[in-house]
């Protein structure tokens, strides 16, 4: 029996959703008309979306406000910047307590398949930028891509394309196993991977 048309039309918006193939987006649209609470929980919560969270202007991290928190922390050591991938992978390393520094979101994952990494909308000319920007008090620029394939690709082009700027380009140390991700490193690991970059 085929679904009515509103349930296939929010199955199709549902697949857009990372991890989430055909089936169980008609699924999750059952679901969601079958709990009209939560349905309209959803709805509230999607629409303050639009109200309230912001992209930092900084760092580019989604965030409550702009400048972010992290951004307009005095305390934070400026001289460090470190590049991550998306919003979790800076969630997890700022949850060791080991690093101080700055940040900056690049915005998706790399897949070498789909063309340059500026091509697939990372920020590449913006990192660019805050790089140019903050030329005289920054020293090290750290590339906390995850430890998989695409992210050793994505940081052999960022440092390519940074090179120029002169400021030192390091990697996450290999405390982290390759082929894993940031956000399911534990705590520990990213502390040594933090300590080990090279």
């Amino acid at each position: 029996m085929a679904l009515p048309k509103p349930l296939k039309e929010t199955a199709f918006l549902l697949r857009q959703l990372p991890q989430i193939g055909p089936r169980q987006a008609g699924r999750l649209a059952v679901f969601l008309f079958r709990n009209e609470n939560l349905r309209q929980e959803l709805i509230e919560r999607l629409k303050g979306l639009n109200t309230g969270v912001h992209i930092c202007e900084r760092c580019f991290r989604i965030a409550e406000k702009s400048p972010c928190a992290l951004c307009s922390d005095k305390a934070r050591d400026t001289a460090i910047l470190a590049v991550v991938e998306e919003d979790t992978d800076l969630e997890n390393l700022e949850s060791t307590h080991s690093f101080s520094g700055s940040y900056f979101v690049l915005g998706g994952r790399f897949n070498p398949h789909r063309g340059a990494p500026e091509e697939q909308g990372l920020r590449i000319k913006e990192l660019q930028a805050r790089i140019t920007q903050d030329a005289k008090k920054l020293h090290e620029v750290i590339l906390a891509m995850n430890p998989t394939v695409e992210g050793d690709i994505l940081a052999l082009a960022l440092m390519r394309t940074l090179k120029p700027s002169g400021v030192s380009l390091t990697r996450l140390g290999r405390g982290l196993p390759v082929g894993g991700e940031i956000e399911y490193a534990d705590e520990e690991t990213l502390k040594s991977a933090l300590k080990h970059r090279g």
